[in-house]
C-alpha cells in the first residue's frame, strides 16, 4: 500500500489504513490509495476520499452599531455576531423565542417609540456548525430603548445683563429625553458637585462672573450636549442720583433762558442716562450733562434724570428741579 495525498505520497504510510492522530487546518486534503502485489505490479488506485476540516466555534460575542448603552427611539439598529469557527450557522433569538428569518450573522431592530430601560429586551444567537451541529448559544444583549438628548436650553434668574453682589442667582436648564444627567461648566471647566437640573450661586460676587452652560446626557447620548452658553456679569446697582443746575445760578430765569444741568450718580458704573422734562422723556438727551432752552411762557417746569446701569435695568431717579420763567416787565 502507498497512500497519497493530494496524489503526492505519504512518507511511511504504506499499510491497510492511514491514521491521522490530531487533525489540522493543514490536513484538508483529498487521499487515495494505490495497492499492488505481486501479480499487479503496477498499482490499482482506489477512489478519492477528500478530508474538510471545520473548527470548533469560539470567541462569541454580540456587537452594535450605536456607542451609549441604550440605543435611540425610531430609529434602525444592526447587532452584529462575531465569532471564530468555520461555516458557521445563526438562529437569532428574542428574549428567548427565535425570530423567524433571522439566520445571518447581523440583524437589524426597528426600536420604535416606546422607551425602554428598565425591561430591556433579551437577544442571543445560537450558532451552529459541521464541528458543533448543536450550537453553541452567545452570551445576552440587553437592548434598552431610549430617548436621545435634544433642545437643550439654559436660562438665568434674574435676567438681568448683570446682578448686584449679593443677588441669588439660579441657572436652569430645560432638555428633552430619557434619565437625563448634568454637569454645570463654568468657561471651560466643569463646577464640581454640580449635577443637577439647576445651579444656584448665594449672594454673588465679582468672583462668580463668567459664562455658564451646562452639559446634558443620556444612556443614547454618553458624550453629552453642551447648551447655550448664559453670560452673568456681576456688578453694584445704582444707589443716589442727584442733579445739580449749573447755569444759571438761579431756578428762577427768563423765559428762553439756556439751561445747563449736571449728575452725580453713587453706586455700581456703566452707567446710561435719560433726561426728562416734567416726568416726559426728553428726545436725544441721554448724556450725563443737559444743555436745553427755558421755556418761552410763564410757570414751572421739573426736570429730572433717569440712571441705568446694568445692574439696574428698571433705573434711578433723581429728585427734580423746578425752573420757574419769570412773567415778562409791564
Amino acid at each position: 500500500y502507498q497512500w497519497l495525498r493530494n496524489d503526492i505520497p505519504i512518507p511511511s504510510a504504506s499499510g491497510p489504513t492511514f491514521t491521522i492522530p490530531s487533525t489540522a487546518m493543514s490536513d484538508q486534503a483529498v487521499y487515495k490509495v494505490a495497492v499492488t502485489n505481486s501479480v499487479t505490479p503496477d498499482a490499482v488506485v482506489s477512489n478519492q476520499v477528500p478530508l474538510h476540516i471545520t473548527t470548533d466555534l469560539s470567541n462569541i460575542v454580540i456587537t452594535s452599531n450605536f456607542n451609549g448603552q441604550a440605543a435611540p427611539t425610531n430609529t434602525t439598529v444592526t447587532l452584529t455576531a462575531n465569532v471564530t469557527g468555520t461555516s458557521p450557522s445563526f438562529q437569532w433569538r428574542k428574549n428567548g423565542t427565535n425570530i423567524s428569518g433571522a439566520t445571518n450573522n447581523i440583524l437589524s431592530i426597528n426600536t420604535g417609540a416606546v422607551v425602554n430601560t428598565a425591561n430591556p429586551d433579551l437577544y442571543d444567537v445560537l450558532i451552529s456548525n459541521a464541528a458543533v451541529p448543536d450550537g453553541i448559544l452567545s452570551p445576552f444583549f440587553s437592548l434598552r430603548v431610549a430617548t436621545p438628548v435634544s433642545g437643550v436650553n439654559v436660562t438665568r434668574s434674574p435676567s438681568a445683563a448683570a446682578v448686584p453682589t449679593n443677588t441669588d442667582v439660579v441657572f436652569s436648564v430645560s432638555a428633552v429625553g430619557t434619565d437625563l444627567a448634568y454637569q454645570w461648566i463654568k468657561g471651560d471647566a466643569d463646577i464640581p458637585n454640580a449635577t443637577g437640573s439647576s445651579y444656584t450661586l448665594n449672594g454673588v460676587t465679582d468672583a462668580n462672573a463668567g459664562n455658564y452652560s451646562v452639559r446634558v446626557s443620556n444612556l443614547v447620548t454618553p458624550g453629552g450636549v453642551i447648551s447655550n452658553v448664559v453670560a452673568l456679569a456681576v456688578m453694584d446697582p445704582v444707589n443716589t442720583v442727584n442733579i445739580t443746575l449749573a447755569n444759571p445760578g438761579s431756578t428762577t430765569v427768563s423765559a428762553l433762558a439756556s439751561l445747563t444741568f449736571t449728575v452725580t450718580v453713587s453706586g455700581g458704573g456703566d452707567y446710561t442716562y435719560q433726561w426728562r422734562k416734567n416726568g416726559i422723556n426728553i428726545p436725544d438727551a441721554t448724556g450725563s450733562i443737559l444743555n436745553i432752552t427755558a421755556e418761552g411762557t410763564p410757570g414751572t417746569t421739573n426736570y429730572d434724570i433717569v440712571v441705568f446701569n446694568p445692574a439696574t435695568p428698571s433705573g434711578v431717579a433723581s429728585p427734580p428741579i423746578a425752573i420757574t420763567i419769570d412773567p415778562p416787565s409791564t
